[in-house]
């Protein structure tokens, strides 16, 4: 096997900021819900690599839903 010369990155340099654009709009035509305190409604949370959806009803998640998957298919 022949020794590792040199390491290369793998990715694209700008990505962190397409992500920050990207994570800031797939939610803001999402319904959400309503917190005590809080003046908007929450559509949803993030951390790391995992998303959570909030709301309401059963029929609100499906639109916030398919908010998230039109968003997907960019």
């Amino acid at each position: 096997m022949a020794p590792i010369r040199k390491l290369r990155s793998i990715g694209i340099c700008g990505f962190p900021v397409m992500l920050y654009f990207y994570i800031n709009d797939i939610l803001k035509d999402a319904i959400g819900v309503e917190v005590p305190g809080i003046v908007q409604k929450i559509p949803g949370l993030f951390f790391a690599d995992d998303a959570v959806l909030l709301a309401d009803s059963e029929k609100n998640s499906q639109k916030s839903l398919d908010v998230i998957i039109a968003c997907s298919y960019f």
